[in-house]
């Protein structure tokens, strides 16, 4: 795989959404859907996958649009991982999962009645995000526009303060988050957490004494909308309000969603749309006997050691005066280094190829004796030239007895 000119491949818009009950989110939703639907993709239907059952409230709004709504409601995790694939299929341009912390917590509950367990572990979390991740890589990848929405959480730690001179520590409220896996936030291009206010102009005042005191208001509300991440710079930490509206207008939609005008125009919409190659994968890194994998080509070096020393303990084993000394000569003469170290430091073929050397001169000295370090010297350089006829695969070469110990040099 080579590097190449970078081109922006990002066709597609990729959005989450989290907020209170009641703060918008659904209802934006919508509009950037619409918005992305009419102005990109010639009003081409959008698909929702609904959890709660807020697709039933949208309807109105699709219609005077002109834009067809296909809905499915669900709640089941195994529909979620395949709904862009039957969006594309439906001429969907746009999918909207609302709210995906259904889905969740649908996962969830299967995972512990499945395992009759009332609550999960490490492993059942473990296994929990390992189902999860389909989903979140068809979210990244699929070719339409994907939008989510999902419940407010919040983020806690530990904080650490004085009391009376003593050091205390307290649970407290650090940021806030989506209420699902966590870590598919990291997903989103765009991430938009809503929240509403009392609109300020809908209370009247009147002075009273010098001061002024409420005396009047409407139950009306702002919707805000904060950028919580953004890749266009532009947007990020943005914030934008709308007023609650008595009824949908044809044409509003435009008005809320031009607000993330900077983020659509960065797409490459009708373009090509290539997250990452998922073609390639780490799979042969944890292949047995792979050649690309860290962890097998350690344990191959840890054994291609075990065998050099099982083999060197069947030649010239002991701590007599003759055995060490035979031991360094073969040692150095077909490793090049009497140092331990330096010997285990070797690049695996080396490791390899120096074993079978050593498998090599084990069968030799069966037949000679040698006498003087020269002939064992030469003894190695024969083996040497026999070792391509032995292989480290399997067990050692069958009748692997000591050999007699030479007479001393």
């Amino acid at each position: 795989m080579s590097f190449q000119k970078a081109v922006n491949q990002t066709a597609f818009a990729k959005v989450g959404i989290t907020g209170k009950p009641g703060s918008g989110k659904t209802t934006l939703l919508a509009l950037l859907a619409l918005y992305l639907a009419k102005k990109y993709h010639n009003g081409a239907p959008v698909a929702f996958i609904d959890s709660e059952k807020g697709s039933d409230f949208l309807i109105p709004i699709f219609k005077a649009e002109g834009v067809e709504l296909l809905v499915e409601k669900t709640q089941s995790l195994a529909d979620l991982r395949t709904a862009s694939r039957r969006a594309i299929d439906a001429g969907a341009c746009v999918l909207i999962a609302d709210s995906i912390t259904k889905f969740w917590a649908e996962a969830m509950r299967a995972l512990k009645s499945e395992t009759g367990s009332k609550r999960l572990g490490i492993d059942g979390i473990g296994r929990l995000k390992d189902e999860w991740a389909p989903f979140a890589d068809d979210f990244v990848a699929s070719k339409l526009h994907y939008l989510v929405a999902g419940r407010l959480g919040y983020e806690w730690d530990n904080a650490e303060y004085e009391d009376e001179g003593k050091m205390k520590t307290e649970l407290v409220k650090t940021g806030t988050k989506m209420k699902a896996e966590g870590e598919f936030a990291h997903d989103f291009d765009l991430q938009i957490e809503m929240a509403s206010i009392e609109d300020p102009d809908a209370v009247q005042y009147e002075k009273l004494r010098k001061k002024l005191k409420r005396t009047k208001y409407s139950a009306a509300t702002m919707h805000v909308a904060t950028v919580k991440k953004c890749r266009v710079w532009a947007l990020n930490g943005a914030m934008f309000r709308w007023k609650d509206q008595a009824g949908y207008k044809a044409g509003y939609y435009e008005d809320v969603a031009k607000c993330f005008a900077a983020y659509f125009d960065c797409l490459n919409i009708g373009g090509q749309h290539v997250s990452v190659d998922a073609s390639r994968n780490s799979q042969a890194l944890f292949r047995r006997d792979s050649e690309q994998s860290y962890y097998e080509t350690k344990t191959k070096c840890e054994i291609a050691v075990e065998k050099w020393d099982g083999i060197m303990g069947l030649l010239a084993g002991g701590q007599t005066k003759d055995a060490i000394r035979m031991r360094q000569i073969i040692g150095r003469e077909i490793t090049g280094t009497v140092s331990k170290t330096e010997f285990t430091r070797q690049p695996l073929v080396k490791l390899e190829a120096q074993v079978k050397v050593l498998m090599a001169l084990e069968q030799r000295l069966k037949v000679d004796q040698p006498k003087t370090e020269d002939e064992l010297i030469a003894c190695i350089g024969m083996a040497r030239e026999e070792s391509e006829k032995f292989s480290l695969d399997g067990s050692l070469p069958a009748a692997s007895q000591p050999a007699e110990q030479p007479e001393a040099f």
